[in-house]
């Protein structure tokens, strides 16, 4: 398994997706050895793979690593368009 220093890692999208694309042809064990992080994290990644490409598609931005909804859709896109609006 891969030595980790303890710490946190937190993948951007686009490291969840590299990650997922190298499961395809490596073990999950090869797989945390050539990102040095944990297997379990890599194990965590799989069964979210339609949800982790699914952003990949549709956000721009792949360099997001984490995913925040806000408690109220309407509002917060009434804010978008006023900020961008306001530009």
């Amino acid at each position: 398994m891969a030595s980790t220093s303890g710490k946190r890692c937190t993948l951007s999208i686009d490291q969840k997706s590299e990650i997922l694309e190298a499961l395809k042809s490596k073990k999950p064990d090869d797989v945390a050895k050539d990102f040095n992080i944990g297997y379990s994290t890599v194990k965590k990644i799989r069964p979210n793979e339609e949800e982790i490409r699914k952003i990949a598609l549709n956000n721009g931005n792949l360099n997001r690593k984490r995913k925040r909804e806000s408690p109220n859709e309407e509002i917060g896109e009434a804010l978008i368009a006023w900020f961008h609006q306001m530009r």
